[in-house]
């Protein structure tokens, strides 16, 4: 982040910032915290931003999700009703998790979850996962791939998550049974952990 500073500051000093300015600031603090995805992905340079907050685009993208999700369900949240044996209701920013031995929480916020939402193929979609960013990565995919193994291990039953680029279109569906999920966080795990220990930081932990 030292090679962005000289700009960051610069930036923040005007008197009159744009909205790009601000979203170029708010990316910059997220960067310093760890957080650098928006802003590499958004622009490392001010005069990037500029695209990200467009309103014609931006309301393309809304009318774009408008489309996908036109027959999905809708549901204001609830603790107890989510927890309920027998929720079938649909929610915005779900929170997930689940408990690995020996003592490893993996977490995770979905976008939506719930009934309605099908695949271009007709597939009945369990999740889905919002995006709009130029192109989906790799991340991207695993994200969503995530957030159904713990939805997956949280019904016992196969689960079909949707990840959606409303600035481009772009709409992948990935599915993994029940008795694969647990497998695969494991090794997610196993993987992570191997990662951080060879570069000298901190495994995973619990809570």
């Amino acid at each position: 982040m030292n090679n962005f500073l000289g700009d960051i500051k610069k930036v923040y000093g005007s008197a009159n910032k744009s909205a790009a300015e601000f979203m170029y600031l708010a990316n910059a603090v997220m960067a310093y915290d760890d957080y650098h995805e928006k802003f590499k992905q958004i622009g490392t340079k001010a005069s990037e931003n500029k695209r990200w907050v467009e309103s014609p685009v931006l309301k393309k993208g809304v009318a774009r999700l408008q489309q996908i999700m036109k027959h999905a369900s809708t549901y204001r949240y609830s603790a107890d009703s989510a927890a309920s044996d027998n929720f079938t209701g649909s929610v915005f920013e779900r929170e997930m998790s689940v408990q690995l031995p020996p003592n490893i929480i993996i977490r995770g916020r979905c976008d939506w979850v719930g009934e309605g939402l099908s695949s271009p193929g007709g597939e009945a979609v369990d999740l889905l996962e919002i995006k709009f960013v130029n192109e989906l990565s790799d991340q991207h995919r695993l994200q969503v791939l995530i957030y159904c193994a713990l939805l997956a291990i949280e019904r016992s039953a196969a689960c079909s998550g949707m990840l959606f680029n409303a600035r481009t279109s772009e709409l992948e569906v990935v599915k993994i049974d029940a008795a694969e999920a647990f497998e695969f966080l494991a090794i997610l795990c196993i993987s992570r952990t191997t990662e951080l220990s060879e570069s000298g930081a901190q495994g995973p932990g619990g809570p």
